[in-house]
């Protein structure tokens, strides 16, 4: 038996968080812990295919290991204040900041929320880095909302 390092393939966690201030004033550690849980993030990579701004947000898209135009495997359609979200192909992988590696693969359509929230959560699975980020680095729905 092999007692080597298994990684997860996929992880799934649902329900809703509740968070508020442990105290008065947030110190500048815990908002650069913040900073550095968001940038890279599900969340941030939601709000920016919301807002299409993959590019400024420093996202690029490819599809079989290659670099393709950003929307160009995305067909956003606007329902409301929503966006209703396809993947035109099977996997697309997710580079950000030109260091960190992730991949979406969406069983079918997903609206995104104005705050980056996708619906229903089952419709997509993440892989890579952006899977790794799990509870622990859990941010609030409102963070860096403007």
């Amino acid at each position: 038996m092999n007692k080597g390092l298994l990684l997860p393939y996929s992880t799934y966690f649902a329900g809703s968080a509740y968070f508020q201030p442990l105290q008065k004033k947030t110190s500048r550690k815990v908002l650069r812990n913040r900073d550095r849980s968001y940038y890279g993030s599900s969340l941030h990579f939601m709000r920016s295919l919301y807002k299409r701004k993959l590019d400024e947000n420093n996202f690029a898209i490819y599809h079989k290991r290659f670099q393709v135009p950003t929307y160009k495997f995305f067909d956003i359609t606007e329902e409301g204040k929503n966006r209703r979200i396809s993947l035109l192909a099977d996997e697309l992988s997710i580079l950000y900041d030109k260091i960190e590696q992730s991949a979406i693969v969406a069983k079918h359509s997903f609206t995104i929320d104005l705050f980056g929230n996708p619906s229903p959560p089952e419709a997509i699975l993440l892989k890579g880095i952006m899977s790794e980020k799990r509870i622990s680095e859990l941010l609030p729905l409102d963070y860096k909302i403007n």
